[in-house]
């Protein structure tokens, strides 16, 4: 249809709204676009625009890119938040550039390749803080008249901006991204525990009758596993997996584009069955969040703890229709956390959180598994970090966690248990494998004696968590100062000395 559009414009340009605030230009020649930015620019009524035009040789990426660079400050003084290409030639897949005001009306390499729409719908520009790779990107099966039931797009990113505030625990992750428009594709989706209930009821129904509904039972479930969309982003990432992608926070989101058909109860109730069916998949997978756009808003499933995830509701912007922000990196504490699960093992912090689930477990009076709020009730978990002062003697010292400045930390807890309920005490002590690679010094030797000596003291039983690398090889920093080293460049001591 657009190709016959540019050869029905002549020399004249066809205009086409295609929302609010945005509409698309097909022009002939490439030479018209400046004019064509100016006339936007100067009306203010237009926030996006999408040019079509013919590929050819006056008109290819370097020439758009030279194009937009003359009119980079005209851009930045406008409006216009986002400019387009799509360059069509006869026999040949369509070539999509993409500029951004974020990033001063240069080259969006996230949308090169994608038709702007989709862009859009994919929100891609939320990963802005990333360096993004595309794996895979597949239209699911279309209907007789050719439109895809969804679209579907597996990402690798990177951060940006690498931040070695702690060492090897570059944020990398896998974002996949679908766009839905057969509400159907998602709302079909149904807990296996759900369906394998229904199965044994209709079976136990079959012996007594002459009931066909076992099998179509069965070819439910089969087809609940492979046809629903969740569930194959959740075999994408698995695949990607396999080749040896090595992500953690992975995430996936959806945008439902049929949510005029579709009832938000629905949705919510997809999700939640979704996380509830493939809870450990999910886990072992590293999704973090699990993202469904939905109307003005959206339902966003969280990783908690264990194999438990929390499905909640946002509300979109009312002004710009944005929910979300872009994605952020890491955190310091969260990538002190990634270094632990990378080893292996579980940041030294987070013990305090399984301790607390089972004490609560076991607790049949524990009021945080019963949910109450009685203002009056003891917890039946407390912690409480110590840390060594300035004299050598641990003292408590409640501070956010991942603020140490050790390898060695020491927690005194108290505990309500069945057997005993009026709770008893104990010290917990444990290596940081995110502080200089769980190795140890001489700080972290005396945090442990002086940990010891306390539960000696006072009659406390000790718990300790191992997960260490030894001792701490290297140059003690007192002598290093003392040193004159002749390096060959003092600005670069890799380069060796004379």
């Amino acid at each position: 249809g657009v190709n016959n559009a540019i050869q029905a414009a002549g020399r004249n340009q066809v205009k086409m709204q295609i929302g609010n605030g945005a509409s698309a230009f097909v022009v002939t020649d490439l030479q018209e676009v400046p004019a064509l930015l100016a006339k936007v620019a100067a009306e203010g009524v237009l926030t996006r625009v999408a040019v079509v035009l013919e590929r050819g040789e006056e008109a290819t990426e370097e020439a758009v890119a030279e194009a937009m660079e003359a009119e980079r400050e005209d851009l930045l003084a406008s409006a216009l938040q986002h400019v387009s290409f799509a360059l069509l030639a006869e026999g040949a897949p369509p070539a999509y550039l993409a500029y951004a005001r974020r990033l001063d009306f240069r080259e969006d390499k996230l949308e090169r390749g994608v038709e702007p729409a989709l862009a859009l719908q994919m929100e891609l520009s939320r990963l802005s803080h990333f360096h993004v790779k595309r794996l895979s990107e597949s239209p699911a099966s279309t209907l007789a008249v050719g439109t895809p039931n969804y679209y579907l797009q597996v990402l690798y990113a990177r951060e940006a901006a690498e931040n070695q505030s702690v060492r090897g625990a570059v944020d990398t992750r896998i974002f996949l991204r679908a766009v839905v428009y057969r509400g159907d594709c998602f709302l079909q989706y149904s807990a296996p525990k759900r369906l394998e209930r229904r199965l044994s009821e209709t079976y136990a129904m079959k012996r007594t009758s002459s009931s066909s509904s076992f099998s179509s039972l069965g070819e439910e479930l089969t087809r609940a596993q492979e046809s629903s969309v969740l569930v194959d982003m959740l075999r994408n990432l698995e695949l990607e997996a396999t080749r040896g992608a090595a992500t953690k926070n992975n995430c996936m989101f959806v945008n439902l584009q049929a949510a005029g058909a579709v009832a938000e109860a629905a949705v919510e109730e997809t999700l939640a069955q979704f996380v509830e069916g493939h809870a450990p998949e999910l886990v072992r997978m590293s999704v973090t969040t699990i993202e469904v756009k939905v109307g003005d808003g959206r339902f966003v499933a969280y990783h908690t703890a264990g194999k438990r995830f929390k499905v909640e509701r946002h509300s979109d912007d009312d002004h710009t229709g944005e929910g979300e922000h872009p994605y952020p990196v890491l955190t310091r504490m969260q990538r002190k956390k990634l270094v632990a699960q990378r080893a292996g093992s579980t940041y030294v912090y987070d013990f305090l959180a399984i301790f607390e689930e089972l004490v609560a477990a076991a607790d049949p009076l524990s009021w945080s598994r019963m949910g109450g709020s009685d203002a009056g009730a003891e917890p039946a978990w407390k912690a409480t970090e110590l840390v060594l002062n300035s004299e050598g003697v641990l003292e408590e010292a409640p501070r956010p966690p991942g603020t140490n400045d050790c390898g060695m930390v020491v927690f005194k807890c108290w505990m309500r248990t069945p057997e005993c309920r009026a709770g008893r005490s104990f010290v917990l002590v444990g290596s940081d494998l995110s502080h200089m690679s769980g190795s140890f010094s001489l700080r972290e030797d005396q945090v442990y004696c002086k940990a010891l000596a306390l539960c000696r003291a006072e009659g406390l039983p000790c718990v300790y968590i191992s997960a260490n690398s030894g001792a701490r090889i290297s140059l003690n920093d007192e002598v290093k100062r003392r040193l004159r080293v002749a390096w060959v460049d003092p600005a670069c001591p890799a380069k060796g000395f004379e």
